[in-house]
């Protein structure tokens, strides 16, 4: 399954738990062209409703979260087949997000623990204090859309890179107007497409 979702580096997933700041959440990642996912996270006392964002950096995710109050994320990585997984919460999660004095810290990681439930078509990342869920026909269909939207602007000759590789790496490491615009490029009008609130 995860060699069908190659164009997919990295996966974000925060919970819907904090309804003040979720609308202004989405629409800042809608406005940094970033493709948000609806997901669900499971604890050992409920299930809640969550989103995921598909090719996004850690740090830029540390800096959302922490600029619209979540207290926790996981931030994962796919890797040639390879999955891990990392739970990141506050330093101290009763005091406000800060880079220096209360940032995200490395919580538990998980490695290679990872199952596709046919049954369920569902891409699920379980470790010991967090299990999240991602429809694997959305994670497809990112794929396609990646893909297609790449060929399309090189047809336009609107890209300076050779490889559509070089164009994710690009779009997730780098910030700025330019990294933006190649978001904008590969992911296209989509963002909303894919949520479902």
């Amino acid at each position: 399954m995860i060699s069908k979702i190659h164009n997919i580096k990295c996966i974000a997933v925060f919970s819907a738990f904090n309804p003040d700041s979720i609308p202004r959440l989405l629409n800042a990642l809608k406005d940094g062209k970033y493709i948000v996912v609806s997901a669900q996270v499971e604890s050992s006392s409920n299930t809640r409703n969550a989103y995921a964002i598909i090719n996004i950096s850690l740090d830029t995710v540390k800096l959302y979260c922490g600029k619209y109050q979540h207290t926790s994320f996981v931030y994962t990585e796919l890797n040639d087949g390879l999955i891990k997984s990392c739970y990141y919460g506050k330093q101290y999660a009763d005091k406000p997000y800060s880079k220096t004095k209360n940032p995200f810290v490395l919580v538990e990681s998980v490695e290679s623990q990872t199952a596709v439930n046919d049954a369920e078509d569902y891409l699920t990342v379980i470790g010991c204090k967090f299990e999240y869920q991602i429809p694997s026909s959305l994670l497809i269909e990112c794929h396609k859309r990646i893909s297609q939207n790449y060929l399309d602007a090189q047809s336009k000759r609107v890209f300076r890179y050779q490889y559509l590789n070089d164009c994710i790496n690009f779009s997730i490491q780098r910030i700025g107007l330019a990294s933006l615009r190649i978001r904008n490029m590969l992911y296209g009008n989509h963002t909303n497409s894919f949520m479902k609130q």
